[in-house]
């Protein structure tokens, strides 16, 4: 599929990734953790998510049964 789509840019929300409060997110694919995305779209503010058409919760099932991520989520997901 990637080589119909050159243009396309993936932004990794991980531990060791620092975003500036207020910056413009112009990747069209962010991965992250439920905790940083949080970070990001609630306290950063660089991800805006009126732009958004497609969300992936990826092992859901998981992080809220076994990892205690339930809160996060869920948070995300509103």
């Amino acid at each position: 599929m990637g080589q119909f789509l050159p243009d396309i840019k993936i932004r990794y929300a991980v531990k060791n990734e620092r975003m500036v409060r207020g910056a413009k997110i112009e990747e069209q694919i962010l991965i992250g953790t439920p905790g940083k995305m949080l970070d990001w779209v609630l306290k950063l503010k660089v991800v805006d998510l009126s732009k958004i058409i497609c969300f992936v919760l990826d092992e859901a099932d998981v992080m809220i049964s076994q990892q205690g991520h339930q809160d996060q989520s869920i948070r995300l997901h509103k």
